[in-house]
């Protein structure tokens, strides 16, 4: 419980509403740090605190996913502010990333945004 909510707190620290590269970087030395610590330490008792022990895995992945993908975007748009690039891409127009754990380490894919199909643009007349 110790380690969910200190990675809890490294994202709220550094992945907050306005993100800059200083900040990213650093929350994901601390995250790091905390693997590298305390991973191989974790043990379960019983199957409930081995359902812990993964939910507590997979959050720390999920925060270095949101990290990496957040120091990949290098713009300010709606909601997603960074504070070292104010100004929208125009280049990023009509693109999603999609990021993923390959062997686990992190995998950044960009791609255009898929055309809808003919039968879900006629639902929305």
């Amino acid at each position: 419980m110790e380690l969910e909510v200190s990675v809890r707190y490294i994202c709220e620290r550094y992945v907050s509403m306005r993100k800059n590269e200083g900040k990213l970087l650093e929350g994901l030395r601390r995250l790091g740090s905390l693997k590298r610590v305390f991973l191989p330490k974790l043990m379960a008792k019983n199957p409930h605190y081995l359902m812990r022990c993964i939910e507590c895995r997979n959050i720390m992945e999920l925060a270095e996913l949101h990290m990496r993908a957040c120091l990949e975007r290098n713009e300010t748009r709606g909601y997603f502010v960074r504070s070292d690039y104010p100004d929208r891409d125009p280049s990023r127009d009509g693109i999603v990333a999609f990021q993923r754990l390959e062997n686990e380490r992190p995998i950044l894919e960009v791609r255009k945004v898929p055309e809808l199909k003919q039968e879900y643009l006629e639902e929305g007349k």
